[in-house]
């Protein structure tokens, strides 16, 4: 199961163009792995939400933006 995260932050995306925001999403994993990932989003439902189309989200495979700004978790 993955995280709603950006289920419910999809939905929001009217709310946020209101308030003259944009949303952004920071994903270190392949384009292909991204693609996957948001049809699989399309296709589940979830509470009220069904056929989420996210539209947001950034690849940075070599995580040169997430590690920029300390978005990474070292491992311990």
């Amino acid at each position: 199961m993955y995280n709603r995260v950006y289920d419910i932050l999809a939905s929001m995306i009217d709310e946020f163009k209101a308030i003259n925001t944009e949303l952004v999403g920071l994903s270190v994993d392949s384009l292909y792995a991204q693609i996957a990932w948001l049809r699989r989003i399309q296709e589940l439902e979830w509470k009220d939400m069904k056929h989420v189309n996210v539209t947001f989200l950034i690849e940075d495979i070599r995580m040169e933006v997430a590690n920029k700004y300390g978005m990474i978790q070292q491992s311990f």
